[in-house]
C-alpha cells in the first residue's frame, strides 16, 4: 500500500509507580507510539514533527530509527526536548503530573507539498494538542489530504474546548479513535461513520460496519500502566484495515495488543513481540517472544528492544 504519513507530538515519559516508587523512562507521544506500532507492522510511516536539540533527541530519533518509522521530516529546535512527568497509580491509570509548554507547533511547512502523490492516508495524532497549537494549519493539512484523495484518520486525546471545531473537519470515510470520556463530549454526529472508542479494560466499540457496533473485549490481566494504550490500539487496527484484514479480525487484534501493552510499565516492551520492522525484512506478527530488560534510559531502552529476538509466528 501507499506510504502514510504520521503527524503528532513525540517526547519522552517519566513514568513513576506511584505503589512501588520505580520510574520508568521511555519514548512517548501519541505520534511516536502511533508511527512505531505502525512501522512495526509493515507499514512506511513517515513522521512529521519536531525535537529539541538536545541528546533526548538524538536518542529519540535512534529509537525510531530502529523500529523503521522515516525520520527525515523531523525537524531540531533549539532548546530540550519536551518530557512529561506521569505518575501511575496501583490500577495503572495515569495522571499527567508535569510537562514543559509546547514551544512551537507540530505541522512543518514542507507537510502539505509533500502530500499528494506520495502518501496514501494521513493519520493526526494528539489531534486535539495539534489543534490548539495552530488550528488554521491543521485545517489546511486535513483539507490538503483530502483534496489529494488521501484516507485520513484522527486520534482525539482529550476533551477541550477545541473538539467541536476540530470535529467540524472530518468527514463520513475518516477513521475517530477516542476514549470513552471524549465519546461521550462527542455525542451523535451523524458525519462521524467510522468510530473505534477505547473501553479501558472492557475492550473497545468499533461503529461503521453494519447497524450496530461491534464490541470486542479485552481479556482481564494485572494492568501496570496503561500510558500509550490508546494509542497502540488505533495503530494496530488501522494497520491491519490497510492492509486488507476485515474490520472485526482487525478490532481483535488491535484489542489483544493493546491489553498486552498495559501489562508493562511501559508501552515499549511491546515492539519485539510486535515483529520485525518494515526496512530489516518481511514484517510477521509474533504472538511470543522475550522481553526487553526494563530501564530508565531511553538510548538503552532503543538497543535493548532491538536487540531482542522475536517469537514464533502464531
Amino acid at each position: 500500500m501507499d506510504a502514510i504519513v504520521c503527524v503528532g507530538p513525540l517526547l519522552v515519559d517519566r513514568c513513576r509507580q506511584m505503589d512501588t516508587g520505580a520510574v520508568h523512562e521511555s519514548p512517548g507521544g501519541n505520534g511516536l507510539i502511533f508511527a512505531c506500532v505502525a512501522a512495526r507492522l509493515g507499514l512506511e510511516v513517515h513522521l512529521f514533527g519536531q525535537l529539541g536539540s538536545d541528546g533526548r533527541a538524538a536518542e529519540l530519533r535512534a529509537f525510531l530509527a530502529r523500529q523503521g518509522v522515516e525520520t527525515g521530516a523531523l525537524h531540531a529546535l533549539p532548546g530540550p526536548t519536551k518530557v512529561a512527568d506521569i505518575d501511575v497509580d496501583a490500577q495503572g491509570q495515569w495522571n499527567l503530573t508535569r510537562a514543559e509548554p509546547h514551544r512551537f507547533p507540530y505541522l512543518s511547512p514542507e507537510i502539505l507539498p509533500a502530500l499528494p502523490g506520495r502518501f496514501g492516508h494521513l493519520h493526526v495524532a494528539g489531534a486535539n494538542s495539534l489543534w490548539r497549537a495552530a488550528p488554521e494549519a491543521t485545517r489546511q493539512l486535513m483539507q490538503a489530504a483530502a483534496q489529494a484523495g488521501m484516507g485520513l484518520s484522527v486520534g482525539c486525546n482529550r476533551v477541550g474546548s477545541e473538539l467541536p471545531a476540530l470535529l467540524d473537519q472530518i468527514g463520513p470515510e475518516t477513521w475517530l479513535f477516542c476514549n470513552q470520556e471524549e465519546a461521550a463530549a462527542i455525542g451523535p454526529r451523524p458525519q462521524l461513520c467510522r468510530q473505534l472508542v477505547s473501553l479501558g479494560a472492557r475492550g473497545a466499540q468499533l461503529s461503521g460496519f453494519g447497524p450496530a457496533p461491534l464490541e470486542q473485549p479485552a481479556r482481564l490481566v494485572r494492568v501496570l500502566s496503561t500510558v500509550g494504550a490508546g494509542d497502540i490500539l488505533s495503530a494496530v487496527f488501522l494497520a491491519a484495515v490497510l492492509r486488507g484484514q476485515a474490520a472485526e479480525a482487525a478490532l481483535q487484534s488491535a484489542v489483544e495488543w493493546a491489553t498486552r501493552s498495559v501489562e508493562r510499565p511501559t508501552w515499549s516492551g511491546i515492539l519485539p513481540e510486535l515483529g520485525v520492522c518494515r526496512r530489516t525484512r518481511e514484517t510477521e506478527c509474533c504472538a511470543g517472544g522475550s522481553m526487553p530488560r526494563r530501564t530508565t534510559q531511553v538510548a538503552r531502552m532503543a538497543v535493548e528492544e532491538d536487540n531482542e529476538g522475536s517469537g514464533p509466528p502464531p
